[in-house]
């Protein structure tokens, strides 16, 4: 009988066994199965930006002892046997002026047309860039038809004007061009950086975004000449940049016939435009968010009612989600919008202390089957203490209280993020190492192009009608001493380029302790952060399991 029961006791023990082995194998499957959906999730690196030419690393440099303004006269026109490190940009346009064509209508509060004023003027548009030296009694290395305007707001009227370059045909057709390396199109934008006269603020913070969100325009420095009768006028340091559309090499988002109603778009907040199609959405029309969003593509000649009206309420439905009171609501945002190019937008705007970001000149896009992603980046002229309106508090974080933006940072997940995408980046390209490195070799790689640009407009750099009065902190000489208010004005390039050295090395350092400040955050505020946390939590529960079962199965099978 002994024996008969032992063998019964022996098969309920492997029975027993059998089952904790099924059931560890089980858990074991689910908690790899889980693993492998939560883990990429919240691994997974944010989407690769377009990298490549760095023009300040891979152009040639300037000569060192290059006498700078050996061949400019007093009045500002180049004599025989100019040439330079940088690519040079001839504009002719048989003596026509390219004329202011824009006002602010102070009752409208927008520009508007001068009536009359046709804004186009046709150029012949010659380049200059061997790789080496640039001399104007060389071939020009690219020759076109074009129409130029003076462009921007603000910055219409400016003496340093801004342009648009629309490259034509001999017929007049459509030009696509690569100009300086930079991806084929007819479309340019020649920035002249009057505000900025480091000459670098753009620079900069472009070069910074191309590794960090997708369709960063590309951009190059260049020296820009007008002709006028038989002589040549120096008009300085210039950007040429590409022009933000949809397209390829630029925003490039599907240009397919809508899709069941669906339909790719570029939106652009800005000033009101009414040359451009403006959307009437939720947060607009009952007053939630400053300014508004115009409908870059589809373009306005090619948009059809049914796709406007698409935008309209795609961008609706995102609003609704944002300004909701229901927290459950508003914690739904996530599946609305791409969040990773959200935070990156919020990083790299906050460090730069882009404090116009935000609410304008700031690009929004959706693909096909796609959530809405934040950027292309678009004018940096305004940052580190040169926004006119409102000097800059390095100790203090401002970009968040910009539309949309003011709400993501209701949930503690998004300003978690943020925080932790900045310590990321900051050990990389915000590092004070690479951000010192950068402004110090783009302003080296200037040289004697920057002389030319200063002796050209110092009487704006340095004179009244630059001034900014406003006080800003500056560092103190010695810890010991208390920081000292000082004018934002400076007189002299040298004295531009230690007050962004500070500004970036003050402002990096404050970000950490600021952002956490920015509002009262909700505690009980969950997103796809705190999601992954609970799964890797179960995961952890499930390997724990695992070992539990795995010892209790090993007590059985010896007992």
């Amino acid at each position: 009988m002994k024996s008969i029961a032992d063998s019964f006791a022996r098969r309920a023990r492997g029975a027993r066994v059998k089952r904790f082995r099924t059931l560890l194998c089980a858990g074991l499957l689910g908690a790899v199965l889980l693993a492998s959906v939560a883990l990429p999730a919240a691994l997974a690196p944010h989407e690769a930006a377009r990298t490549g030419y760095v023009q300040h690393r891979d152009a040639m440099q300037p000569d060192a002892d290059e006498q700078a303004v050996a061949f400019l006269d007093d009045e500002d026109y180049v004599l025989n046997g100019f040439s330079s490190h940088l690519p040079l940009v001839l504009i002719d346009t048989d003596d026509k002026p390219i004329p202011v064509h824009q006002i602010f209508d102070q009752e409208k509060g927008y520009m508007t047309p001068i009536p009359g004023v046709e804004p186009f003027v046709s150029c012949e548009l010659s380049i200059y860039d061997s790789g080496g030296r640039n001399h104007l009694t060389d071939e020009a290395t690219l020759r076109t038809e074009a129409k130029i305007k003076r462009r921007g707001n603000s910055s219409h009227s400016y003496r340093k004007a801004q342009y648009k370059l629309n490259l034509l045909t001999e017929d007049g057709a459509e030009n696509h061009l690569s100009l300086l390396g930079m991806e084929a199109e007819d479309e340019w934008i020649l920035n002249g950086n009057m505000l900025d006269k480091s000459l670098l603020r753009n620079y900069m913070a472009f070069t910074v975004a191309s590794g960090l969100l997708p369709y960063t325009p590309d951009l190059r420095y260049c020296e820009v000449l007008l002709r006028d009768g038989d002589r040549l006028r120096y008009e300085g340091v210039y950007l040429l940049i590409e022009k933000i559309k949809q397209g390829p090499g630029r925003v490039e988002i599907s240009d397919e016939p809508p899709r069941g109603g669906e339909h790719s778009y570029l939106l652009r907040r800005d000033r009101y435009d009414p040359e451009n199609t403006m959307l009437r959405t939720y947060a607009t029309e009952k007053r939630l968010s400053a300014g508004y969003l115009g409908l870059l593509y589809p373009k306005k000649d090619k948009l059809d009612e049914a796709t406007l009206r698409y935008a309209e309420e795609d961008v609706s439905a995102l609003e609704r989600i944002l300004y909701a009171d229901d927290i459950n609501v508003f914690l739904t945002y996530p599946d609305y919008i791409n969040v990773d190019s959200f935070v990156d937008y919020c990083v790299l705007n906050e460090f730069f202390g882009n404090y116009d970001a935000g609410w304008n000149s700031t690009y929004f896009y959706k693909d096909l089957g796609g959530k809405l992603c934040a950027g292309p980046v678009w004018d940096y002229d305004g940052i580190l203490d040169n926004y006119i309106p409102e000097p800059m508090e390095p100790e203090i974080t401002a970009f968040a209280a910009a539309p949309w933006f003011d709400r993501l940072i209701r949930d503690k997940a998004f300003v978690e993020r943020v925080l932790a995408r900045y310590e990321e980046l900051r050990r990389g390209p915000l590092s004070p190492h690479s951000t010192e490195a950068l402004l110090h070799d783009a302003a080296r790689y200037l040289g004697p192009a920057q002389q030319r640009d200063w002796q050209r407009w110092q009487d704006i750099y340095t004179g009244d009608a630059y001034a900014l009065k406003d006080a800003i902190v500056t560092a103190a000489t010695t810890p010991a001493q208390e920081p000292r208010r000082q004018r934002r004005q400076t007189d002299s390039y040298e004295q531009e380029l230690l007050k962004l050295r500070y500004l970036l090395n003050a402002h990096g350092a404050a970000i950490p302790k600021a952002l956490p400040q920015m509002k009262d955050l909700d505690a009980a505020s969950i997103s796809a952060a705190d999601d992954y946390k609970k799964g890797s939590l179960l995961v952890l529960l499930f390997l724990l399991a695992f070992a539990s079962a795995v010892w209790i199965a090993r007590r059985h099978g010896s007992a």
